[in-house]
């Protein structure tokens, strides 16, 4: 997830695990020579601030962890692989769309992890032929049918019905 956005990315791409790299800066963007890598785990719900400081905090120990090979001289990157690397530009508006005809735990987890960023988030409601902007996703259930696309709950939370499952929402 090369770019300014790798967070959101790994929580929009649905994927299970997350990591840091330490590199040598070159002229590109996040393309340097990797010197430390590891993975962590992506917790389904986490919430993208959440994950952020967790790779932080990973980063930082990897760095920590390549200083006395830098020191010594003894430091040995290896470059990056172009052809595996991911992009992680900044969001579009369409990014921030949960489309119903997706499975409703990964729009529970993509709307739960990237609420607290603020962003444009909504349903792409295709059975309303709208779209509806939400602010966060409250619970879900990942394989319930239910008969309605939009259910008002009132005090402002939604339920919408995704393929399969639902998810609450808070408008």
């Amino acid at each position: 997830n090369r770019g300014p956005e790798p967070v959101f990315w790994t929580l929009r791409r649905g994927e299970r695990e997350a990591g840091a790299t330490v590199h040598r800066m070159d002229a590109g963007l996040d393309t340097g020579p990797i010197v430390a890598q590891a993975a962590l785990p992506v917790p389904p719900g986490v919430r993208a601030p959440d994950l952020e400081t967790d790779l932080m905090a990973l980063g930082g120990r990897l760095l920590v962890a390549a200083l006395p090979a830098l020191a010594a001289g003894t430091l040995r990157p290896r470059p990056q692989a172009d052809a595996e690397a991911t992009a992680a530009p900044r969001p579009d508006p369409a990014d921030w769309l949960l489309p119903t005809t997706l499975p409703a735990g990964w729009a529970w987890a993509f709307a739960r992890g990237v609420a607290p960023l603020g962003g444009p988030l909504a349903v792409a409601a295709g059975a309303l032929d709208r779209t509806l902007p939400v602010r966060d996703a409250l619970d879900h259930d990942p394989l319930a049918r239910p008969a309605e696309p939009v259910v008002d709950e009132g005090g402002g939370v939604v339920r919408v019905r995704f393929n399969p499952g639902w998810v609450r929402f808070r408008v």
